[in-house]
């Protein structure tokens, strides 16, 4: 069995020459955090008091021990960080089994902040300070002010600015690389494992950037700081150079040409458009159709949220459901894998609490969201969401957030879920011809409830596909058009309709493959599929599957 899962793994991540729209590889699993890279060299993180919180190594080496199809995760928090004893048991692990690694990392561009202060300009005319400041030296702040102060506790507030020198990105990058010729977390990990069949370098990707639109940024230091559509147009590709040098930077300097040569870098919600349509201010000021593809390609991957937010009203039963959600980025993912067939996206998963020792009132806030007539959100609606998120986004990686204090000893049930997931969905052989050849079935009866904000000025976005809900019977009381008001805001949970049934369907020759899954716990749905009819199918809170021959369909 053993053998098997590592074969599915190898298969899964050697697909790399391979168009993926035509075939998708099976989804491996990773995680955000160990907790192990969030404290230094000298300090030990076997102490810290959320350590059990997370996934730590010796929990990943035994998923790993027992087949479970995971990318194995060390961090790189610091530049000078090294391995611990328990990593590089894990590394160890790793080559012997031949698979790949993850290196997770916070914003790299955070180092830019050594520079700070410097005067002048490169030999492009470009300002030698990475930072946006006005006329009278003030620096933009993230909160949206200005900010004149002390600088050393401010590097992960300030304003990257799109203006400054490009050299100074690249250099950041060569340094996280090769930490001025000292052993880091990268070398030490090369050392163990020459040879992986790929290395993927996760960001958190949350750097504060200066974007189109803030009043203050409009000053005399600047040649050029458009408006309007121009300025997004703009913005996006000044990053898309930014960032395509830092990128550059550490994968110039990484230790052997097999290491450059199979490694991906990847950033958290690059091009986010899971609001797009739903509120006044969805747009980030860099989603533009004409270069966030460039913004993309500076990367080689993206991991998407699809969290049930803390910060955010949303659900897994409504209108504004994380489902629906994710289904406004689809046709961004096909895109992007047009123009580069092996750009490798993930889906991250977090089902919206923290779970530390004492609830925090943001949990309390959302276990209240998600409960539905009184029942809270559980292990089944779990496993539904779950997997209809795997199937809607059929991803190279699902990564999974949040904190998971062990229960008993044992790995707590919300992580396990995730793993189990994945796991299962390797064994499922029957329904892989689905995922690796299906075709996602377009709802072309109804446009996607996002639709009022900020949309008519895009019509690339407003019209591409976006809707892939089936239509059914048991949500015939849904008010698809209840988003179409001048006061959403994203915190407050109305308006709203709630949503009894979510069913998807992929194609693949002469067969369909329905899923099908109620946060409610309905039990029989029936749904339509577009150009044959009526069927009724199982569902449950944790889905169900279907398959039906097109040739034997009998409408209803």
């Amino acid at each position: 069995m053993l053998k098997e899962n590592l074969d599915r793994i190898n298969e899964a991540i050697t697909k790399k020459s391979l168009d993926i729209t035509k075939e998708r590889p099976l989804p491996l699993y990773s995680y955000w955090s160990t907790y192990q890279g969030n404290v230094g060299t000298n300090s030990n993180p076997d102490t810290h008091e959320n350590r059990e919180y997370w996934f730590p190594i010796e929990e990943q080496i035994e998923f790993i021990k027992q087949g479970y199809p995971i990318i194995p995760v060390v961090e790189l928090n610091y530049m000078d960080r090294g391995l611990l004893d328990i990593e590089k048991e894990m590394i160890t692990l790793a080559a012997e089994y031949n698979l790949p690694i993850c290196i997770l990392c916070p914003q790299w561009e955070r180092e830019l902040f050594e520079w700070i202060g410097e005067n002048g300009v490169d030999s492009e005319n470009k300002p030698l300070d990475p930072y946006w400041k006005n006329a009278e030296g003030k620096y933009a702040t993230a909160s949206g002010g200005l900010y004149s102060g002390s600088l050393t506790d401010m590097k992960q507030k300030l304003l990257l600015s799109p203006f400054a020198s490009d050299t100074h990105w690249y250099d950041v990058g060569r340094k996280w690389s090769n930490y001025d010729g000292h052993e880091n977390v990268i070398s030490m990990v090369e050392e163990i494992y020459p040879c992986p069949p790929q290395i993927i370098f996760v960001s958190n990707n949350e750097h504060p950037l200066m974007k189109p639109g803030h009043e203050y940024l409009f000053g005399p230091n600047n040649s050029y700081v458009p408006e309007g559509e121009d300025a997004q147009e703009d913005f996006c590709l000044m990053y898309a150079s930014k960032y395509s040098k830092m990128i550059a930077g550490i994968r110039d300097n990484l230790p052997t040409e097999h290491w450059r040569r199979n490694t991906k870098f990847i950033g958290y919600n690059i091009i986010y458009l899971g609001y797009m349509g739903q509120t006044l201010k969805w747009n980030d000021g860099l989603t533009h159709p004409n270069a966030m593809y460039d913004y993309l390609n500076a990367w080689d991957g993206e991991s998407e949220s699809a969290y049930l937010s803390q910060y955010r009203y949303n659900t897994d039963h409504s209108i504004r459901s994380v489902q629906i959600e994710c289904m406004n980025s689809l046709f961004k993912k096909q895109n992007m894998l047009s123009k580069n067939n092996d750009f490798w996206f993930e889906t991250s998963i977090f089902d919206g609490c923290v779970r530390t020792n004492n609830e925090t009132t943001n949990d309390i806030e959302k276990l209240n969201q998600l409960a539905i007539e009184g029942r809270p959100f559980d292990r089944d609606r779990y496993i539904g969401l779950i997997n209809f998120m795997l199937w809607l986004n059929r991803p190279r990686t699902l990564r999974g957030f949040g904190s998971y204090p062990k229960i008993d000893g044992t790995t707590n049930p919300f992580l396990q879920i995730q793993l189990d997931c994945v796991k299962k969905l390797h064994q499922q052989v029957d329904l892989h011809r689905f995922w690796k050849h299906g075709t996602l079935i377009e709802n072309t009866k109804r446009n996607h409830p996002y639709q009022k904000f900020q949309l008519n000025e895009y019509p690339e976005l407003k019209d591409a596909p976006r809707f892939y809900l089936l239509e059914c019977d048991e949500n015939s009381d849904v008010d698809w058009n209840v988003m179409d008001t001048e006061t959403i805001t994203s915190t407050n949970p109305e308006p709203d309709s709630n949503i009894q049934i979510f069913a998807i369907a992929l194609s693949q020759d002469d067969e369909v493959l329905i899923y099908a899954h109620s946060p409610y716990g309905l039990t029989e749905a029936n749904v339509e599929l577009p150009d044959l009819g009526k069927i009724k199918v199982s569902c449950a809170k944790d889905g169900v599957y279907t398959v039906i021959n097109k040739r034997q369909f009998t409408t209803s």
